[in-house]
C-alpha cells in the first residue's frame, strides 16, 4: 500500500526577507517629514514639563506624553491636552509597573556585566607579564567590549514594552515578551534608530560645553531631542507593529 509524501515546503525567499526588515532610515525620515506631528509633541512636552512638579497629577501627564508615541505610531493626530486625559491617570499603576519591570531587567543586566567586566580585570591583572602590560586603554576597551553588548541587546529588546502596554494594555512581562517578539529580526536597525537620540545628545553637550548656553537654549535643546525621540519611538514600534501584524 502505497503512502502519500507529502512535498516539502518551499524554501523562504531570502529577498523577501530582507525587504520585510525595518529600515533604520525610514523610520527616521518618517519621524522627520510629520512635522506637525513634531510640532504637536512639542506643546505637549512643554504642557508636561509645566506639570512635573506638581504631585499625582505628573503621573497622568506622564503617561499621557508617552501615549502620544501610540498615537503617531497609528497615524492618529496628537493632541497636547490629552495629556490631562482622565483615562491616563487610570493607567498609572500598570504603567509604571510595566516600567518598573523594564528598568529591573536592564538594573540586572547590567549588573552581570560589572560582574563580568570585574573578572575580566582580574584576568588581566593575573596574566603573564606581556598580557598585563598592554597599553591601559586596550584594557580598558576590552572591559568595555565585555560589559556593553548584553545591556544594549536586552535594552532593546525591551524597548517597547511601554508601547506595548499603552497600545494593547499588555503589561509587566506580557509587554516585556512582546516588545522582544516585535523587535526580534530587527534588533540592528533598532539599535541603530534608538541610539542616534544618545549620539545627538551627546553631541548637543560638547556643542553647550565649547560654545556656552544658557537655561533657556537649554531647554529648547531638550525639548526638541526628547520630542524627536518620542517621534522616533512612535514610528519604530508603527514600522515593526505592521511588520509583525
Amino acid at each position: 500500500m502505497n503512502e502519500e509524501v507529502s512535498s516539502p515546503l518551499p524554501a523562504p525567499d531570502a529577498d523577501a526577507e530582507a525587504t520585510a526588515r525595518v529600515s533604520p532610515g525610514a523610520v527616521v525620515l518618517a519621524a522627520l517629514r510629520g512635522g506637525g506631528a513634531l510640532l504637536r509633541l512639542f506643546l505637549a512636552f512643554v504642557l508636561w514639563f509645566f506639570t512635573a512638579c506638581v504631585p499625582y497629577v505628573n503621573l497622568g501627564t506622564t503617561v499621557g506624553l508617552a501615549s502620544a508615541a501610540v498615537d503617531v505610531a497609528k497615524g492618529r493626530p496628537v493632541s497636547p491636552i490629552e495629556i490631562f486625559d482622565a483615562r491616563h491617570r487610570a493607567r498609572i499603576v500598570p504603567f509604571f509597573l510595566t516600567l518598573g519591570f523594564t528598568i529591573a531587567l536592564m538594573a540586572g543586566v547590567s549588573l552581570f556585566g560589572w560582574l563580568c567586566t570585574v573578572q575580566c580585570a582580574a584576568l588581566f591583572a593575573a596574566a603573564p607579564g606581556e598580557i598585563a602590560a598592554l597599553a591601559p586603554w586596550l584594557r580598558q576597551l576590552a572591559m568595555l567590549l565585555v560589559f556593553v553588548p548584553a545591556p544594549l541587546v536586552v535594552g532593546a529588546s525591551v524597548s517597547l514594552a511601554l508601547p506595548v502596554f499603552l497600545d494593547t494594555g499588555a503589561k509587566g512581562l506580557e509587554a516585556l515578551a512582546e516588545s522582544r517578539r516585535l523587535v526580534e529580526g530587527n534588533l540592528a536597525a533598532v539599535l541603530c534608530v534608538e541610539l542616534l537620540p544618545a549620539i545627538l545628545g551627546a553631541a548637543l553637550v560638547l556643542a553647550f560645553d565649547y560654545v556656552g548656553f544658557s537655561v533657556l537654549s537649554l531647554f529648547v535643546a531638550e525639548a526638541v531631542l526628547f520630542v524627536f525621540s518620542l517621534a522616533l519611538l512612535g514610528r519604530l514600534y508603527g514600522a515593526l507593529r505592521a511588520q509583525k501584524a
